[in-house]
């Protein structure tokens, strides 16, 4: 069949949400690396290589679709997630990885893998209706409260050490 590809897609938006479809049976759109830093859906044959997603963000794929990937990655961490589901709660979408991945700091619902790669999920929510997801069990960690004072919801606070950088 026919192809597009693109190196980099980079989805930014100050407010509402991102569509990206290909609604082409025939055309696969092929992605290098995909970076989400808005609420986004897919639908159609896209294929990204490398998913870079940020927290606070929603990436939908198509129910019943499958998303194709190497590599899924969230920057950030300190309990802020990212999240990847369908489309319609409780209808599956489809995710094929092509190798093993250990993702921190997502939230999954809906998503079935249909490989034997490993999707593990390290501090992560699992909201149901998953198959060949891992969910490792969170663990906790001591924090200790640097630099004055301030708001307790900024991290610039926190340290893991007593008198260690926030």
């Amino acid at each position: 069949g026919n192809s597009i590809n693109f190196l980099k897609v980079i989805h930014s938006s100050s407010g509402g949400q991102n569509n990206f479809a290909n609604q082409n049976p025939n055309t696969i759109l092929g992605i290098d690396t995909l970076i989400l830093f808005a609420w986004n859906n897919t639908n159609g044959h896209v294929y990204p290589k490398y998913i870079t997603m940020y927290p606070g963000y929603i990436f939908s794929v198509q129910r019943r679709d499958t998303l194709s990937f190497d590599s899924f990655t969230v920057v950030g961490g300190c309990g802020d997630y990212a999240e990847i589901r369908s489309t319609i709660t409780d209808q599956e979408a489809f995710v094929k990885p092509s190798q093993n991945n250990i993702i921190n700091d997502l939230i999954v619902q809906d998503l079935h893998n249909v490989t034997s790669f490993e999707l593990r999920v390290s501090n992560g929510i699992d909201l149901g209706n998953n198959i060949g997801w891992d969910f490792m069990e969170n663990t906790g960690r001591e924090l200790y409260w640097v630099n004055d004072g301030g708001d307790w919801v900024d991290s610039t606070h926190w340290s893991l050490s007593s008198g260690g950088p926030g």
